[in-house]
C-alpha cells in the first residue's frame, strides 16, 4: 500500500482505453486505475477528486487534448507523473510533451511490457522521493516524549523501535475525512500513561505519514535487560485497559539496535504491518518472523472463484446469484483472517469485475458508485468488527446490482411475456387471459405489451394468426380453409376469412390460388 500507484487513464477511444486498463490491472496489486476519462477537461475534475500518482493520456482528444492537460497538470499538480500515449511520432509532439513536464512519451500501440516498465520506473522514483520527504518528517514530528528532542539521542545507547497501527490500515493517507475520523479517536491518547513504566528510559512517540500509525522509540543503557516481546505485550495491555474496542497492531524487532539503524528498522516494521494487519483484529507481529511470511493462497482462491463461478453468472444475467456468490467470496476472506492487503485486493477485483462485466440496460451511475467504493474502503480502514466490514461490502454489492436487478427482471419478464404470446397465439383470445396467467394487472400488462411490440395485443394476435395461416397454406396447398382457420385459432370459418382479407387484401381462397 505504501507505493501503490493510483492511475487515471485518459483516452477517447473506448477500445484502446479498455486495453490500457487491462494491461495495468494485469500488472499487480501495486497499481490501481482509480478513474478513466474521455478528454482532458473530464480528467482534470477526476484528478482533483482522486489525486492520482500517474496520469496516462492520449494526445489527440476532443474538448481538451493531452498536451493542454499535461500543461495544466504540471502547473496545478507538479507531483503527478504524466505519461503520453500517442500514435503521432512527430518530434514536435515529443518536444511539447517534455516542455510540459511529461515523464514519458510512448508510441501506440504500446506493449504491456513497455507500459509496465514505465510504471515501475515511476514507482522507483516515488520511492526515492518519499524516502527523502518521510525521513525529514519522521525526524521532525515528535508528538510526545519524556526527554529532549530525537535529534540529540546519544550514539552509544541501544534502542527498541515499535510500529503501532490503530484501527486498520489507512487506505488513503490523503483522505481528509478518514484522517479526521482517526484524529477524533487518537488525539486524546495519553502516551505518558501508556509508557510510564519506561520513565527510567528515554522514549519518543513519532507521527508516521499515516495518521493512524505511530513509531515508538525506547532507549536503553547497554546493561539494561528488557525483551522487545515483553515491551510490545505491555504496550498492548495498556491500550486494552485504557482504549477498549480499538483494534491495535504492534510490530517489534528482536534485540536492541543502534541509533543509526532506527530509520531502517522503522520502515521494515511498517512494511510488516502493511502486509500482515487483519481488519478489525488486534495483533502483535515480530519483524524477523513475519517479514517474509506473506501467503497469497486465500487471494488466489478468491480470484479463481470470481473467474470460474462469478463470471459465468454475470454472463447469464443471473445477478441475484451473482451477488450472493460475490458476498460469499468476500466473507470467505474475512472469516479466514485474510490480511487487509488481500481483502483490499479482492474487493477491488470484485468492483472492477462488476464495472466491466455487468451490463445495465439504463446505465449505472458510475460516479455515484465510485463514491460508494471510496466510502467502503474508508469503512474498511476504520471498522472495529468483521461484521461491519461484511455489511458494508454487502451494501456496495446491492448498490451496484439493485438497478440491474430491476432492469434485468423487467427485461426477462418482457421476454417471457412475448414468448408466451408467440407460443400460444392460437389459443389466447384476450389480454385478460394473459394477465391471469402471470397474475398481473390487465391494464398495466396491456400498456407494457404495446410498448414492447409497438401495437395492441389484439392486432398483434391477429397478425400472428394470419401469418401462420399463410405459412400453413403455402406448406399444404390441399388443406381446407376451415381447418387452416381452426389451426390458427378461429373456430368460425367466415370470421377467419374476413380477418384474412382485412389484413392481406385478398381472401384465403384467392391466396391459395395465387
Amino acid at each position: 500500500m505504501l507505493y501503490k500507484l493510483r492511475i487515471i487513464v485518459v483516452e477517447d477511444e473506448y477500445r484502446i482505453l479498455n486495453s490500457i486498463v487491462r494491461k495495468i490491472n494485469s500488472y499487480d496489486a501495486g497499481c490501481e486505475v482509480v478513474a478513466t476519462a474521455a478528454h482532458g477537461r473530464e480528467a482534470l475534475q477526476l484528478i482533483d477528486k482522486h489525486r492520482p500518482n500517474v496520469v496516462i493520456t492520449d494526445i489527440k482528444m476532443p474538448v481538451m487534448d493531452g498536451l493542454k492537460l499535461s500543461e495544466i497538470v504540471r502547473e496545478k499538480y507538479p507531483d503527478i507523473f504524466v505519461v503520453i500515449l500517442s500514435g503521432y511520432s512527430d518530434f514536435q509532439f515529443a518536444q511539447q510533451a517534455i516542455k510540459f513536464g511529461v515523464s514519458k512519451y510512448l508510441l501506440k500501440p504500446v506493449s504491456g511490457d513497455r507500459l509496465i516498465e514505465t510504471l515501475e520506473e515511476i514507482r522507483t522514483r516515488l520511492r526515492k522521493v518519499d524516502s527523502r520527504i518521510n525521513n525529514t518528517i519522521w525526524i521532525s514530528r515528535v508528538i510526545q516524549s519524556n526527554t529532549s528532542d530525537l535529534g540529540r539521542l546519544p550514539d552509544k545507547k541501544c534502542y527498541y523501535v515499535f510500529a503501532v497501527n490503530f484501527f486498520n490500515l489507512c487506505y488513503d493517507v490523503k483522505d481528509n475525512a478518514l484522517n479526521s475520523e482517526y484524529s477524533r479517536f487518537l488525539e486524546p491518547v495519553d502516551w505518558s500513561l501508556i509508557l510510564n513504566e519506561f520513565d527510567e528510559c528515554n522514549w519518543f512517540v513519532i507521527d508516521d505519514f499515516a495518521v493512524n500509525r505511530k513509531i515508538i522509540i525506547i532507549s536503553l543503557t547497554d546493561g539494561s535487560c528488557r525483551y522487545a516481546e515483553n515491551i510490545a505485550a505491555s504496550i498492548m495491555n495498556r491500550f486494552k485497559i485504557y482504549y477498549k474496542g480499538i483494534p491495535i497492531n504492534i510490530c517489534y524487532h528482536n534485540g536492541k539496535i543502534r541509533r543509526e539503524d532506527i530509520w531502517n528498522y522503522s520502515k521494515r516494521l511498517r512494511n510488516v504491518l502493511e502486509n500482515s494487519v487483519i481488519p478489525a483484529k488486534p495483533g502483535i507481529y515480530q519483524l524477523e518472523k513475519d517479514e517474509n511470511a506473506a501467503d497469497d493462497t486465500l487471494c488466489d482462491i478468491a480470484s479463481l472463484q470470481i473467474k470460474e463461478v462469478a463470471k459465468p453468472l454475470a454472463g447469464r444475467f443471473r445477478y441475484k446469484e451473482l451477488e450472493a456468490k460475490l458476498n460469499e467470496i468476500f466473507s470467505f476472506m474475512i472469516a479466514r483472517d485474510a490480511p487487509q492487503r488481500q481483502v483490499t485486493k479482492i474487493a477491488s477485483h470484485i468492483i472492477k469485475f462488476l464495472e466491466y462485466s455487468v451490463e445495465n440496460q439504463n446505465g449505472l451511475d458510475i460516479e455515484e458508485l465510485n463514491e460508494l467504493e471510496g466510502e467502503f474502503f474508508r469503512i474498511l480502514s476504520i471498522s472495529q468488527s468483521a461484521e461491519e466490514i461484511i455489511d458494508s461490502f454487502r451494501e456496495i454489492m446491492s448498490a451496484w446490482l439493485m438497478q440491474t436487478y430491476e432492469d434485468i427482471t423487467d427485461l426477462e419478464f418482457k421476454k417471457l411475456l412475448l414468448h408466451y404470446v408467440d407460443e400460444n397465439y392460437n389459443s389466447i383470445n384476450s389480454m385478460k387471459e394473459v394477465a391471469s396467467v402471470f397474475n398481473y394487472n390487465y391494464t398495466y400488462l396491456s400498456r407494457m405489451f404495446k410498448e414492447l411490440t409497438g401495437t395492441t395485443f389484439t392486432k398483434y394476435i391477429t397478425l400472428k394468426r394470419i401469418e401462420a395461416a399463410k405459412q400453413i397454406m403455402s406448406d399444404y396447398p390441399g388443406i381446407s380453409i376451415k381447418l387452416v382457420g381452426s389451426k390458427v385459432g378461429y373456430t368460425d370459418q367466415h370470421y377467419f376469412s374476413r380477418m384474412f382479407k382485412a389484413v392481406t387484401g385478398i381472401s384465403p381462397s384467392e391466396f391459395k390460388v395465387n
